[in-house]
């Protein structure tokens, strides 16, 4: 296209100059005849040419536009950018949306308009609020990227936010096979499960006492514990796993000794387990519990079963702080001297923990 380019420009050039030598040869009478001394002995002046100065004469002035047109092939030659799709797919895929700051980094991107939002909460929690919200709005358009903007403190905070589509469809083919691409090391990376622990505040409760037919019921101090989370991704709204817990100085109201309980349960979550802002789930667990007494080598033990509410708010590509409230009801017992006792526990907690996602190639 360059040689080609130029050979044009110049048999142009080479045109220009027969035709301006063509004019002067047209110009040009012809020489004088002998005989007529009425004819003129000295050519009029020539008529006036364009000099050839007016148009490029050089080859650097004939290739300032094909430089462009060249550069203008390769920009197109090289497509989108891979790891921008490649981030844009996988944000898609796992349902979160990347923050950007630079509007340059995401020139060559879709826009899907802007939304905005205010809070009348105060503080933090007012302006993980807005974020929250943006963020939900989004995922509904199909973004995989945002930019907040125009952002206002005050008695109501506002924000705004413009939303873009990095990974959209698009009729280049080197593009299209860019998106393959990152589609399948999406699918190839998308977390198979996840691994939290939690501090749990064991605020109400009750302890149940049946010895010989007569039973008794007292209310629980408030207590603390520490529990875990092991959970495998069977799909996007359904999980199941292990989650032991350890409840410290479990005591009724009044008592000065304390027992320590242990609980070893089988877990299953239905709802979203990842996402951008908040992914809210509901659990069951089922497994068996000891109370071990103090200054006893008798324990209590039987089985539990729980229900609760959890969420998890995603900080990192990988990590989320979890939120979680539930109950558990208790049905342990222990022989004393032959005699079947029961000595169960019922107890409500409230948790909040960290987690992190693991492992690849799981449901999306």
């Amino acid at each position: 296209m360059w040689s080609g380019r130029l050979g044009l420009s110049s048999v142009m050039f080479a045109l220009l100059g027969l035709r301006a030598g063509s004019a002067d040869a047209q110009a040009s009478p012809p020489p004088p005849a002998p005989a007529s001394p009425a004819a003129p002995t000295t050519a009029p002046p020539a008529r006036n040419v364009p000099p050839p100065a007016s148009t490029p004469s050089t080859p650097g002035a004939a290739s300032v536009a094909p430089a462009a047109e060249g550069a203008g092939a390769a920009g197109n030659a090289a497509g989108p950018d891979p790891a921008l799709v490649a981030a844009a797919v996988a944000a898609k895929a796992s349902g979160t949306l990347l923050e950007v700051t630079d509007p340059a980094a995401i020139a060559s991107c879709r826009e899907l308009g802007h939304d905005s939002a205010a809070s009348a909460i105060a503080g933090a929690r007012g302006h993980l609020q807005l974020r929250t919200g943006l963020r939900e709005r989004g995922l509904r358009r199909g973004a995989s990227h945002l930019r907040y903007q125009n952002y206002l403190d005050g008695a109501v905070q506002s924000e705004a936010a413009q939303f873009y589509d990095c990974a959209g469809t698009t009729a280049d083919p080197a593009a299209s096979g860019v998106q393959a691409g990152a589609a399948a090391s999406a699918a190839a990376a998308a977390p198979v499960g996840s691994v939290a622990i939690q501090l749990d505040l064991i605020p109400a409760g009750s302890l149940h006492t049946n010895i010989a037919g007569i039973a008794a019921d007292a209310d629980t101090q408030t207590t603390v514990g520490i529990s875990g989370n092991l959970d495998w991704f069977v799909s996007r709204y359904f999980a199941f796993g292990f989650a032991p817990g350890v409840i410290l100085g479990l005591k009724g109201t009044g008592d000065t000794a304390s027992a320590t309980q242990l609980d070893l349960r089988a877990s299953v979550a239905v709802g979203p387990m990842a996402g951008a802002g908040l992914a809210v789930h509901g659990y069951a667990t089922v497994g068996g519990s000891w109370l071990f007494l103090p200054g006893n080598s008798d324990s209590s033990s039987g089985a539990t079963l729980g229900l609760g509410v959890a969420a998890r708010y995603r900080i990192a590509d990988s990590e989320f702080l979890t939120f979680d409230v539930g109950y558990q009801f208790g049905s342990q017992s222990m022989m004393v001297q032959g005699t079947d006792v029961d000595l169960a526990s019922n107890v409500l907690h409230l948790g909040i923990g960290v987690g992190t996602y693991f492992g690849s190639g799981g449901p999306r």
